[in-house]
Order: structure tokens, then sequence, then C-alpha cells
């Protein structure tokens, strides 16, 4: 018996479809997902909805900016005598909300409204996890 999974975007994505079985990340959780794994992390968050709406463009910018806002941080880190490494994290997760609020905020709202689905808790913490510690080794190599 095989299993197929649909690797393609919901085409038909519509927040207003109670029938629409795309889950997701709200902002809070993206603003925590990049607490726990910087940028990168709250980026592919973002870039995760933008993907489920049908919205690959977008997508793909999401994680552009995600990458370079990584790099920039990384490189103030490496420029500052003694970084505060939770304050870094805590200023991330504000920026990140206030842009997940202000890019998706309406249409996650307008999803959560009409019946949609929030994805589960556990799930973006395991991927900010997950970038996170790649974005250590990174860091580890270059360094």
């Amino acid at each position: 018996m095989s299993t197929t999974y649909e690797s393609t975007p919901n085409t038909n994505y519509s927040a207003t479809n109670p029938s629409n079985p795309t889950s997701l990340y709200s902002p809070m959780q993206i603003a925590m997902g990049t607490f726990l794994g910087g940028f990168a992390a709250g980026s592919l968050l973002l870039a995760g909805n933008y993907y489920r709406m049908a919205r690959k463009g977008e997508a793909m910018l999401a994680a552009i900016g995600g990458v370079l806002a990584t790099l920039a941080m990384i490189g103030l880190a490496m420029t500052m005598p003694q970084t505060p490494g939770m304050l870094l994290g805590i200023v991330q997760s504000f920026a990140m909300l206030g842009i997940a609020k202000m890019t998706q905020g309406k249409q996650f709202q307008e999803h959560v409204e009409a019946g949609g689905e929030i994805a589960k808790g556990w799930k973006p913490v395991l991927i900010s996890l997950g970038t996170g510690a790649i974005v250590f080794l990174l860091i580890l190599a270059i360094t």
C-alpha cells in the first residue's frame, strides 16, 4: 500500500473557505520561533504560510529576507564586544512579530474566523530549534 503526499501548495486556498484543510502559523508562533531560532527560523515559518496560501513568490522573498537578516545579525553579534544573546533574541522576536502581523495578520485572522486551523504548537518549535542549531553550527564553522 503506497501513500502519496501532496507536495504542491493549495492553489485553491481561500481564507474564507471553511473546508480548507490548510493550517497556518500564527504571528505569535512566528515570533516565538524567531526567539528560539533567530530570523532564519521565523522567516521559514512566515514563508511556510505564504507557500500554503499559494503565494510562492512571497514565500521565496520571506526565505531570502530571513537569510539576509540572519547574516546581518551574525555580523552585528561578531562586531559587538559582548553580545547579550537574550536581548538579540527578544529584538528579533518583536521585529518578526511586527512583520508577521503587518504582512499576514489579516489573512491569518480571516483564516481562523472561517474555521481554518492553526498549526500545531510543537511543529514551529521543532522547526525553530532545528534552524537555530544549523545557524549555530554555521557560526562555529566561520569563527
